[in-house]
This record gives structure tokens, sequence and C-alpha cells, in this order.
């Protein structure tokens, strides 16, 4: 629960750690992918949805483009068009309960090739308004409406609870009725829109002309042109954002061949009102500034974000890719470059006042996508492209200067340090702080896409659309996977937030879990306790006990096992069938199965009644049997995979291990294994006398050999060494070399450690995946 702040403006800005997630993935359903729409209305936030947005775009280009396809498309695509969700919805946050409540879910509707399409596949935009009939303020939020039901309609709601519809079909014009509406902006006794007509479906942004309507009365109608069609200039063909100073209102434009355009007006004698143009050409950068995208008023001064489509690259019109700009337009309607590119102008040399290049010097930034003052500062969020560049076959077309990022190593280390978008803020204008840099930690936060200032603090939404199912490049190939941090996001930002959540001040806090809970030590702690909880820490609490699979970006031990089983699932290609988790040792992996596989399909065989009733807390829908494979009742050709990752436990000899599990696979069926060597017996160790079971193997001959006899075919090996041991014992020893020099590990309980990750008497000396098949029926 939060309270309300009270400010002034010399107060100190919000910075990272002010900020908390309180709207997490979608709000519960990762189809709400952009917070299209943001609104303070009634002591509550208010967000309006665009659902299922890379998918829908997928459904688009493959019905009308689809040479432009890429090769690999980021989302899994569903196999109809209609199966898309595309129900745009509303929803409510209460911060002082921390509560969300969903509003309004756009009904189904015939559309006019006679089949059922929701009434809105979004909300680009909401206002707080009161016409002459109101008895306060409404809330004003207009559809946008898809190919088969083109025509807006506006929506209202006065109680904060239930909307309505309050206007006829594309608000009654009728003459390029608009599809959805770019914006809405109260001024002076009127509500201001910009229509966005948008008949072609790849080209959303494009009304065909630039054209402001108003309406004092948007209840009744009565909408009226408030500017000149496309102000006199047929290459404005969109009016892109508004904003209202205290004496004058103005409009953005979206110019594909000159560069945007701002024209003002102080909107008196009545509609249509006469407009001034205070800046052209792009502010003189060209076509490179295609749109004036985002508008706010701060300091006595109209600061314009600039914008190409497609996030800075429009292939269409062959523009980009360019970062953004910020100018300032000043009282007398001089304007100012805040940040970008220095350049020669009719005006004179403009160079950026704060040092900062375009895009506040980060090259893959596409958009300045949202602006809000927020208690005496101007915040500032973008939106940035690269996280695309996973799924791009257009690497080659990138600038000489962005060409080094093509290798997997250093395009996989951008992103994940950098892959997400960034939040500024600046006091006076002119010089600028970070917030952050990656998207709140998130590389697939591909923008913030709105903001709202509230009493209780600063609410910012991030643009998500990498959900539910994300393409990832495995060693098997390309696989869709659910992405845990996939859909929209809400973040609150508060000078409350000063200490984590959960933690007191001054609280002493060993070691941090991944959920955001910390482990606090206990009173008289014992050696076995303490052993405990360092290892089940440097885990994350996950009950894992294996190398990982240690790519770039990765530095969490539980993050590293998560990908190693992504790995191991990528190499199954029937989720269906029954799966045989054959060392699940306390149940981390066959958890890891149940969120893939039917959980009731899934059965996990571990050591011991103690383990089994850890197994049974780590992933309760499953089923585990306790015992050695061999001593079980298990029915013959009874499962469709099974799955063998080796961790720091003996398994058992492998020949007999092998041979059951060919015993228990269906013909056909799939044998995934990931297994270590290690180094060969010499005097000093003598293992191989102490381990006659034969539990270790030397090298792969031995082993593909042991699989042959067992009855396996298509055997084959993948090396994974590198990323996995080696990774391991890299982020190990510095983990718990920074625990020792902290003073959490003393040298007896560090040595303890040490022996725990090398339980048997050889050392390791490589690791590989192992896949192979029981051949089928007669074969």
């Amino acid at each position: 629960m939060y309270s309300k702040t009270v400010r002034n403006n010399a107060c100190s800005g919000l910075d990272r750690w002010s900020f908390r997630k309180v709207g997490p993935n979608g709000l519960g359903d990762p189809y709400n992918c952009y917070p299209h729409s943001m609104a303070w209305f009634q002591d509550h936030l208010y967000v309006g949805t665009t659902r299922a947005n890379l998918a829908s775009r997928a459904k688009q280009i493959q019905s009308n483009t689809p040479e432009k396809m890429s090769k690999v498309w980021p989302v899994k695509i569903p196999e109809k068009a209609l199966d898309s969700p595309l129900r745009a919805e509303i929803w409510r946050y209460n911060p002082a309960a921390d509560e969300w409540r969903n509003l309004y879910t756009a009904p189904m509707v015939i559309g006019i090739d006679g089949f059922e399409v929701p009434i809105s596949v979004g909300f680009r935009c909401m206002a707080v308004f009161q016409g002459p009939r109101d008895s306060s303020p409404a809330l004003y939020a207009p559809t946008w409406a898809s190919h088969q039901t083109p025509a807006t309609i506006m929506l209202k709601t006065t109680d904060g609870v239930h909307f309505e519809a309050v206007s006829e079909p594309g608000l009654g014009i009728t003459q390029n009725t608009p599809r959805s509406l770019r914006g809405i902006v109260s001024f002076k006794g009127y509500l201001f829109t910009s229509p966005v007509v948008g008949q072609k479906r790849l080209e959303p942004n494009i009304a065909g002309e630039a054209v402001v309507y108003c309406s004092a009365d948007p209840d009744h109608g009565a909408w009226q042109f408030a500017c000149e069609t496309s102000f006199g200039d047929p290459n404005n063909v969109s009016v892109f954002h508004m904003a209202a100073s205290d004496e004058y209102f103005y409009a953005g434009t979206l110019n594909i061949y000159e560069g945007f355009q701002i024209w003002k007006t102080d909107a008196e004698g009545g509609p249509p009102f006469k407009w001034k143009k205070v800046v052209s050409n792009g502010a003189y950068r060209g076509k490179l500034n295609q749109m004036g995208m985002t508008l706010v008023y701060f300091k006595g001064c109209i600061f314009v974000g600039s914008a190409i489509q497609n996030c800075s690259w429009d292939h269409d019109y062959k523009v980009g890719p360019a970062a953004p700009e910020v100018i300032r337009i000043n009282p007398d309607d001089s304007w100012d470059l805040i940040m970008g590119e220095p350049r020669m102008t009719p005006e004179g040399l403009k160079v950026p006042l704060s040092g900062l290049g375009p895009g506040f010097s980060d090259p893959f930034a596409g958009y300045i996508w949202s602006m809000c003052v927020h208690e005496g500062w101007l915040y500032v969020g973008n939106a940035v492209w690269a996280n695309f560049l996973r799924y791009s076959d257009r690497l080659d077309k990138l600038p000489k200067i962005l060409r080094n990022i093509q290798h997997p190593e250093n395009l996989e280390k951008l992103l994940q340090d950098f892959g997400g978008c960034d939040l500024w803020r600046t006091r006076d204008g002119v010089n600028w702080r970070p917030v952050t840099i990656n998207g709140f930690g998130n590389c697939f936060n591909i923008g913030f896409r709105n903001m709202v200032s509230s009493p209780y603090g600063l609410f910012v939404g991030a643009a998500n659309p990498f959900a539910p199912e994300v393409a990832v490049k495995r060693i098997a190939g390309w696989k869709y996977e659910e992405n845990p941090v996939g859909g929209l996001e809400i973040w609150f930002g508060s000078h409350e937030h000063g200490n984590p959540p959960g933690r007191a001040e001054n609280e002493l806090v060993p070691g941090k879990i991944d959920d955001g809970q910390y482990v606090v030590l206990k009173e008289n702690e014992s050696d076995e306790d303490a052993f405990e909880r360092h290892i089940n820490t440097f885990y994350g609490n996950s009950n894992f006990r294996h190398f990982g699979m240690w790519k770039i970006g990765i530095n969490d031990a539980r993050v590293a096992c998560e990908n190693l089983m992504g790995e191991i699932l990528a190499f199954i290609p029937d989720e269906d069938g029954r799966v045989l988790d054959v060392s699940c040792n306390m149940g981390a992996s066959t958890r890891r199965l149940s969120k893939s596989f039917p959980p009731q399909a899934v059965t996990g065989i571990t050591s011991d009644e103690e383990l089994l009733a850890v197994c049974k807390r780590t992933a309760p829908e499953a089923r585990f049997l306790c015992g050695k494979i061999s001593r079980l009742n298990l029915d013959d050709a009874f499962f469709d995979s099974a799955v063998m990752i080796k961790g720091f436990y003996k398994l058992g000899a492998r020949a007999r291990l092998f041979s059951e599990i060919h015993r228990v696979l269906r013909p056909g069926g799939r044998f995934v294994g990931f297994d270590v060597l290690y180094d060969p017996p010499n005097a000093n160790t003598g293992w191989r006398k102490l381990d006659r079971r034969k539990r270790h193997v030397e090298n792969i001959d031995e082993y593909r050999h042991l699989l042959h006899e067992a009855g396996f075919d298509d055997i084959m090996f993948i090396d994974v060494t590198e990323a996995c041991l080696n990774g391991f014992r890299m982020h190990m020893e510095r983990y718990f070399a920074l625990k020792h020099i902290g003073g959490d590990l003393n040298d007896d309980m560090l040595q303890k450690i040490k022996d725990f990750f090398k339980p048997d008497k050889p050392a390791v000396s490589g690791c590989f995946f192992v896949l192979c098949r029981k051949p089928e029926t007669g074969s």
C-alpha cells in the first residue's frame, strides 16, 4: 500500500532504486503488450492496453507482403489470425490498496466481412475532460478499430468503473472516417483530437492528411475542423502528437519527405483556428526527423521528441536508421537543439546544449516515446530496437559502425546490458541524468510508452511485446519458449522506495534471492545450517545442483541451470507425451519439465526418502518415485522421452542405467542427457579401484559404446565444456571468494563448499550433451 507524497520543485529526482514494478507480465496476461494509454482519474491510474502486437503484425505481413517476414519471427504466431487474443482492455490501479482491476474488455462484434472481431484492438489515448453537460470531469477513451470495424468510438466513464459509448462510429466524421485517434488533449474548453485513418493495414501511423478536430461537447458530436487540412502541405500525412502550454496549443506532424512541422494556435475566435508554423523541415534535420512524436510543456517551453517510423528504420520510405532528437521551442518561437546532431540551419549553427548525441548517445534508440513532468523534473522515455537484432536477417545492412555486433557473443552481451529502453530526467532542460539505460533490467522492455504524474509518485509504462512465447536460439535450433519477463510492465517511482522491499533500513542482508526476498541470518546457526544456506543462496533457492550453462549475460546459478534445462528441452521434439526425469535429485529439473509437459505426464526418480519429500515440495504437480530405476516397477515402452542431468551427486553404473532407460522408452523414444567426463585414473587417485561399479566414463568412445550396447542409435554428442564447466568454475569461485572476503565465510566453510562441488575423487574434465534414440520396432 502506498501513500500520497507532497514534494516541492526543489526535491531530488527519482533514481533507479526509486522505482518498483507494480504491474508485471501484462498485468497477469502477457498478451497485454503495450500500455498504449495511461491517465490519472479519481485517485486511480488507468491503463489502456494493446494486445499480441507482434503476432498481429506477423499475420498482417503474411497476408500482404510475405517477402518482408524475417526468417525467425520473435514470437510464436497463431495458426489462424483470429486465434490472436486482440480484445483491448482498460485496467485500473489503486495505489492506496496496491490492487489492479480489469474494468473493460472490448466486446466482439460482426465485422464488415461477416465474422467476429473485437470492437477495439487498442486504446491509443485517454484524457480527462469536463463538457458543458458534465457535472464533474470524466475520463474519455477512444477505441482503436480494426480494418473489419473501421470506425473509432468514443468511450467515457464518470464513475471510474463503467465505460459507455458516447459517440457515433468515427465521431460522426463521414469523410476519411478515423479508425483511431492519435491523441486527445483538453484546452480552453475544447477537446482536441488528431485522427488516424490508417485504412492501409501496414501503415497504422498515416492518416493520409494531417488534421485536428475539436469539440466543446464530445458527448453529442459537434466535432469541427480545428485547422486547415494538412496545414496546407500535402506532405503532412498525420498529426502525431499535441500539447498545450498556458497560452497556446501545439501540434506536431508526420512529414515523411521533409521532416516534421510544429504548428501552434491560441484557439481563440472559434474553429477552424488560426495557426502559425514555428518549426519546419524536422528542425532542419530533414526526413531523419520524420515526426514530432512527443510534445510536452516544461519550464515555459515546449519540448519535442522526434522519431522515424518503425523505431528509427523506415524500410518502406528508405529512411534511417537514425536515432531521435529533442528540441526546445521557446516562448518567442525560437528553438534550441537539446539533444541530437550539430548542424547549420537558417538560424545559424545549432549544437546540442546537453552535449548528448541523438538518442541520448544510444545508436539503438528509435523513438522519443514519452515525456512527463513530475515534481519539477522532466522525464523522457525512449524506445529501442536493439532487441530485434536477435531475429533480424538484415544485420549486413546496419551502419558500418554497428556491424561488429553481428558476432553472437557480442550481440548477446550488448542486449543483456543495454537491450532495454532508457529513461532520463532533467530539472533545467539542459543537464540530464539517466534513471535506467536497460529497461529496468529487462532487455525485452523495448520502450517507455507512457508516463503519468500522480500525488503518489510517477507511473511509467513499458511496452514489451515479446510474449507469451519468444523465439530462443538453442544448440538444437530456434524454439519458442515461455518468456517469464514478457508482457507490458508498469513501474512506480516514489521517494518512499529508498530501500528494497522487505528490508528495513540498516538491516543486515547476507544474500539476495531472485524473487526479491532476502535471506536473513538465524541466531545460533549451526555449521550444517550455514552450509545449506550458502549453497541454497548460490542457487537462488531453486534446488538445482548442477553446472548450469553460462551464456553471455548470465551471472546467476539459478538462471544458468534454467538455461541448461532450456537447451535439453529444445532437443525433445514432442512435448505432449510422457517424460521420465532419470536423476531429478531435489526435483528442480522435474519442476522445469512440468512447465513444458502436462504435469501429470512427468515422472521424476530420486534416490532416497528424504530427497523424495523435497521433490514433492519443489514440484507438487509431478509424480515422483524413490529408488534406483532398475528396481522400480516401470512398464516397458511407457515413456516417450527420458532426460538425465548429471549434478553434484552420484549416478549408478552407466551400462545398467542405459539399459533400463532403453527398456522404459517406447520405440522411437528420445533420450537426452547432460553428463561429464573425468580425468583418467593415475597412481595418486586410484579411483578406478575405489569405484568398481563403473560410475565414471573416461571418454566419448566408451560412452558411445555403452549406449550402443544398450540398444540406442542416432547417437550424438555436443561438447559444452566451455559454457558449462568453465563458466561454472569461474562464477562459483568468484561468488564464494567475495563471500569469504566479506566475512560471511570462514576458511573452514569455504573449504567445505569447495569439497561439495568436487564430490568425486577424479576431477571433471569435460561436459557434453548426449542425444540418442530407441529404434523403431523392426528397425
